[in-house]
């Protein structure tokens, strides 16, 4: 059985439309799930991250109104690749590379060969500092995406 936090991210992306944005209330959210608003945050602010090719924007005096896009294309390797800075735990990276296979950047099979290549274990059979090598490996993949 599926826990609240799958039950609302599912919820959230069912209703984010072509326009690649939803508009809701936290409130409002937190009423029609039973749940705390505390809850509604915490899948924000892990499910809908720019790792993951959204952006949350809350807008003041809204009485908790809340704005999530899905990052257009350009917008996600950009905002990504400022995110990922001078190291990039292997969470991060695999969500990145999830969120370019979604956006028809990569297939799967290269998905799970890079994921494997940029693992902990990869890595440190190569003797190297593992997060600082992964976030450079990602933003030379991205950097050769965006060309």
């Amino acid at each position: 059985m599926a826990n609240i936090s799958d039950i609302i991210e599912e919820f959230i992306l069912a209703n984010i439309g072509a326009d690649a944005m939803i508009e809701l209330s936290r409130r409002e959210l937190a009423d029609y799930f039973s749940c705390a608003p505390s809850q509604i945050n915490y899948v924000l602010s892990t499910r809908f991250t720019q790792e993951r090719g959204y952006a949350v924007e809350g807008k003041r005096g809204g009485g908790g109104c809340i704005k999530v896009y899905r990052l257009t294309t350009d917008d996600m390797l950009e905002s990504i690749s400022k995110m990922i800075g001078d190291r990039l735990s292997v969470a991060q990276a695999n969500y990145v590379l999830e969120n370019l296979q979604r956006a028809g950047y990569i297939r799967e099979d290269a998905r799970l060969l890079l994921a494997t290549s940029i693992s902990d274990r990869a890595l440190a059979q190569a003797g190297v500092n593992a997060p600082v090598v992964r976030a450079d490996i990602i933003k030379q993949l991205l950097l050769r995406l965006s060309r």
